[in-house]
């Protein structure tokens, strides 16, 4: 290999890093924009959130007691079918 295709080599090998390195920063950039979207996003449900409960505990009560009975009755469900079956009852 001469001197010739060794500089060649070289610039290439600059090249490469160059534009590797410019692909980080424009993904960097990315993050920060994308992380930036994100915060005003969980800003403003905050704000809507604090909005509703200010205006309605007891519905956002109402609504967690509708999801823990709702999950209640799911998981309780199979067990119900077993229990049925084990005493010889009708097929659900």
């Amino acid at each position: 290999m001469n001197h010739l295709q060794q500089q060649q080599q070289h610039l290439q090998l600059q090249q490469q890093q160059q534009h590797l390195q410019l692909q980080q920063q424009q993904q960097h950039l990315h993050l920060q924009q994308q992380h930036k979207q994100q915060q005003q996003q969980q800003q403003e449900e905050q704000q809507k959130q604090q909005q509703q409960q200010q205006s309605s505990p007891h519905l956002l009560l109402l609504r967690l007691l509708l999801v823990v009975v709702f999950l209640a009755a799911y998981s309780v469900q199979p067990l119900l079918v077993n229990v049925m079956k084990l005493n010889g009852g009708t097929n659900v």
